[in-house]
Protein backbone atom coordinates (compact mmCIF):
# COMPACT_ATOMS: atom_id res chain seq x y z
CA UNK A 1 0.00 0.00 0.00
CA UNK A 2 2.04 2.94 -1.52
CA UNK A 3 0.87 6.15 -2.16
CA UNK A 4 3.57 7.50 -4.21
CA UNK A 5 3.33 3.79 -6.61
CA UNK A 6 -0.40 5.30 -7.56
CA UNK A 7 -1.78 2.20 -5.95
CA UNK A 8 -4.51 4.38 -4.49
CA UNK A 9 -5.45 7.76 -5.62
CA UNK A 10 -7.38 11.33 -3.76
CA UNK A 11 -11.14 10.24 -3.86
CA UNK A 12 -10.46 6.68 -4.86
CA UNK A 13 -12.20 3.89 -2.71
CA UNK A 14 -10.75 1.67 -0.26
CA UNK A 15 -11.89 -1.76 1.73
CA UNK A 16 -9.85 -1.98 5.38
CA UNK A 17 -10.50 -4.97 7.07
CA UNK A 18 -8.67 -7.05 9.74
CA UNK A 19 -10.10 -10.04 8.08
CA UNK A 20 -12.95 -10.16 11.08
CA UNK A 21 -14.82 -6.63 9.82
CA UNK A 22 -14.27 -4.45 7.18
CA UNK A 23 -15.05 -0.47 6.20
CA UNK A 24 -15.08 1.25 3.32
CA UNK A 25 -13.07 4.03 3.11
CA UNK A 26 -12.44 6.81 0.77
CA UNK A 27 -9.01 8.55 0.09
CA UNK A 28 -9.36 11.94 1.41
CA UNK A 29 -5.69 13.17 1.40
CA UNK A 30 -2.40 11.95 0.83
CA UNK A 31 0.80 13.54 2.34
CA UNK A 32 4.08 12.34 0.51
CA UNK A 33 7.22 12.71 2.72
CA UNK A 34 10.63 10.72 1.95
CA UNK A 35 9.82 7.66 4.73
CA UNK A 36 6.55 8.97 5.90
CA UNK A 37 3.79 8.37 3.49
CA UNK A 38 0.69 9.28 5.05
CA UNK A 39 -3.30 8.76 3.84
CA UNK A 40 -5.99 10.10 5.39
CA UNK A 41 -9.17 8.46 5.51
CA UNK A 42 -13.26 9.13 5.77
CA UNK A 43 -16.04 6.30 6.15
CA UNK A 44 -17.75 6.52 2.75
CA UNK A 45 -21.22 5.82 1.49
CA UNK A 46 -22.71 5.64 5.19
CA UNK A 47 -20.34 2.96 6.16
CA UNK A 48 -19.50 2.25 9.58
CA UNK A 49 -16.42 2.24 10.72
CA UNK A 50 -13.91 0.68 13.80
CA UNK A 51 -10.07 1.07 15.08
CA UNK A 52 -7.99 -0.96 12.95
CA UNK A 53 -4.49 -2.86 14.07
CA UNK A 54 -1.75 -1.71 12.35
CA UNK A 55 -1.26 -4.30 9.92
CA UNK A 56 -4.70 -4.41 8.52
CA UNK A 57 -4.95 -5.15 4.90
CA UNK A 58 -6.15 -2.42 2.38
CA UNK A 59 -7.88 -2.87 -0.73
CA UNK A 60 -8.68 -0.81 -3.97
CA UNK A 61 -12.66 -1.16 -4.56
CA UNK A 62 -15.50 0.12 -6.11
CA UNK A 63 -18.70 1.01 -4.30
CA UNK A 64 -20.94 1.42 -7.24
CA UNK A 65 -25.06 1.61 -7.49
CA UNK A 66 -26.80 0.20 -10.31
CA UNK A 67 -30.27 1.18 -11.95
CA UNK A 68 -32.73 0.53 -14.54
CA UNK A 69 -34.42 3.46 -16.13
CA UNK A 70 -34.48 5.56 -19.73
CA UNK A 71 -32.32 8.59 -20.85
CA UNK A 72 -34.58 11.63 -21.62
CA UNK A 73 -36.30 11.57 -24.50
CA UNK A 74 -35.88 7.60 -25.31
CA UNK A 75 -38.04 4.44 -25.41
CA UNK A 76 -35.42 2.16 -25.32
CA UNK A 77 -34.74 1.04 -20.99
CA UNK A 78 -31.22 1.31 -19.93
CA UNK A 79 -28.74 -0.18 -16.88
CA UNK A 80 -27.08 2.52 -14.78
CA UNK A 81 -24.12 2.45 -12.56
CA UNK A 82 -23.30 5.24 -10.77
CA UNK A 83 -19.55 5.09 -10.03
CA UNK A 84 -19.47 6.17 -6.79
CA UNK A 85 -22.67 5.00 -5.29
CA UNK A 86 -23.81 7.87 -2.65
CA UNK A 87 -20.67 10.02 -3.89
CA UNK A 88 -21.00 13.20 -5.51
CA UNK A 89 -18.19 12.70 -8.32
CA UNK A 90 -19.76 11.00 -11.00
CA UNK A 91 -23.68 11.45 -12.12
CA UNK A 92 -25.41 7.60 -13.17
CA UNK A 93 -24.52 6.54 -16.51
CA UNK A 94 -25.65 4.34 -19.17
CA UNK A 95 -23.83 0.68 -19.65
CA UNK A 96 -25.91 -1.56 -21.31
CA UNK A 97 -28.63 -0.79 -23.39
CA UNK A 98 -32.31 -2.75 -23.54
CA UNK A 99 -31.94 -3.58 -19.81
CA UNK A 100 -36.00 -3.93 -18.62
CA UNK A 101 -35.46 -5.00 -15.51
CA UNK A 102 -33.29 -5.92 -12.57
CA UNK A 103 -33.91 -8.46 -9.45
CA UNK A 104 -31.55 -9.66 -6.67
CA UNK A 105 -31.94 -12.10 -3.84
CA UNK A 106 -29.66 -12.60 -1.23
CA UNK A 107 -28.68 -16.16 0.04
CA UNK A 108 -28.31 -15.92 4.14
CA UNK A 109 -26.75 -18.67 5.95
CA UNK A 110 -29.48 -18.56 8.77
CA UNK A 111 -28.89 -21.54 10.42
CA UNK A 112 -24.76 -21.16 10.40
CA UNK A 113 -24.00 -24.11 8.69
CA UNK A 114 -21.89 -22.78 5.96
CA UNK A 115 -24.75 -24.08 3.20
CA UNK A 116 -27.55 -22.36 1.49
CA UNK A 117 -30.58 -24.63 2.26
CA UNK A 118 -32.51 -25.75 -1.07
CA UNK A 119 -34.67 -22.94 -2.02
CA UNK A 120 -38.47 -22.46 -0.97
CA UNK A 121 -37.57 -25.16 1.83
CA UNK A 122 -39.10 -25.45 4.26
CA UNK A 123 -41.10 -22.92 2.59
CA UNK A 124 -41.08 -20.18 0.53
CA UNK A 125 -41.06 -17.31 3.00
CA UNK A 126 -39.04 -19.49 5.41
CA UNK A 127 -35.67 -20.33 2.69
CA UNK A 128 -32.33 -19.00 3.38
CA UNK A 129 -32.93 -16.66 0.35
CA UNK A 130 -34.17 -13.36 0.69
CA UNK A 131 -35.89 -11.37 -2.27
CA UNK A 132 -36.80 -14.62 -4.07
CA UNK A 133 -40.53 -14.93 -3.04
CA UNK A 134 -43.41 -12.42 -2.56
CA UNK A 135 -43.52 -11.56 1.50
CA UNK A 136 -40.39 -12.10 2.21
CA UNK A 137 -39.41 -9.73 5.09
CA UNK A 138 -36.60 -7.69 5.01
CA UNK A 139 -33.39 -9.45 6.11
CA UNK A 140 -30.89 -8.14 9.05
CA UNK A 141 -28.27 -10.73 9.09
CA UNK A 142 -25.86 -9.01 7.22
CA UNK A 143 -23.01 -11.59 8.79
CA UNK A 144 -24.57 -14.66 7.25
CA UNK A 145 -24.49 -13.13 3.83
CA UNK A 146 -22.97 -16.14 1.28
CA UNK A 147 -24.30 -15.03 -1.80
CA UNK A 148 -26.08 -12.76 -4.16
CA UNK A 149 -28.12 -13.77 -7.63
CA UNK A 150 -28.83 -10.68 -9.49
CA UNK A 151 -31.49 -11.51 -12.24
CA UNK A 152 -31.51 -8.92 -15.63
CA UNK A 153 -34.25 -8.65 -17.68
CA UNK A 154 -33.26 -7.95 -21.23
CA UNK A 155 -35.89 -6.23 -24.01
CA UNK A 156 -35.53 -5.52 -27.70
CA UNK A 157 -35.41 -2.16 -29.01
CA UNK A 158 -38.09 -2.55 -31.30
CA UNK A 159 -41.36 -3.65 -31.50
CA UNK A 160 -42.11 -7.08 -33.29
CA UNK A 161 -44.81 -6.34 -36.18
CA UNK A 162 -48.05 -7.85 -35.91
CA UNK A 163 -47.66 -9.88 -32.37
CA UNK A 164 -49.09 -8.71 -29.03
CA UNK A 165 -47.82 -12.10 -26.85
CA UNK A 166 -45.08 -11.27 -24.97
CA UNK A 167 -44.82 -10.06 -21.71
CA UNK A 168 -42.26 -8.79 -18.54
CA UNK A 169 -41.69 -12.21 -17.26
CA UNK A 170 -41.96 -13.18 -13.33
CA UNK A 171 -38.74 -13.07 -11.78
CA UNK A 172 -38.05 -13.30 -8.14
CA UNK A 173 -40.22 -11.99 -5.74
CA UNK A 174 -41.73 -9.79 -8.77
CA UNK A 175 -45.01 -11.14 -11.00
CA UNK A 176 -44.89 -11.32 -14.04
CA UNK A 177 -46.53 -8.37 -16.11
CA UNK A 178 -49.93 -8.58 -16.70
CA UNK A 179 -50.45 -6.76 -19.73
CA UNK A 180 -48.71 -8.65 -23.03
CA UNK A 181 -46.52 -6.15 -25.73
CA UNK A 182 -44.65 -6.33 -28.75
CA UNK A 183 -41.19 -7.05 -26.99
CA UNK A 184 -39.43 -9.90 -27.02
CA UNK A 185 -37.36 -10.10 -23.84
CA UNK A 186 -34.75 -12.40 -22.68
CA UNK A 187 -33.91 -13.09 -18.75
CA UNK A 188 -30.35 -13.60 -17.22
CA UNK A 189 -29.57 -15.09 -14.26
CA UNK A 190 -25.87 -15.07 -12.31
CA UNK A 191 -25.09 -16.19 -8.50
CA UNK A 192 -22.01 -14.71 -7.02
CA UNK A 193 -20.82 -16.77 -4.33
CA UNK A 194 -18.36 -15.66 -1.18
CA UNK A 195 -15.51 -17.73 -1.59
CA UNK A 196 -13.87 -20.11 0.70
CA UNK A 197 -16.83 -20.74 3.02
CA UNK A 198 -17.74 -24.05 2.30
CA UNK A 199 -20.76 -25.64 0.37
CA UNK A 200 -22.23 -24.01 -2.67
CA UNK A 201 -25.97 -22.13 -2.82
Amino acid sequence: FKPNNVLVGLRDQVLVTDHDVGSIMRIQAISLTPGIDQVTMAPFGGCGTVAFPIGATVIRVMRARFSVGFLAGENVPMLFMDADAEGVQFIPAPIAEGIEDMQIAVGIDDDANKVINAENAPSAVADEWHGNNAGDVAYTNQAGVRAIRITLVARTAKEATGINAYRLPASEDRAANALTDNYRRRLLSSTIEVRNLGGSP
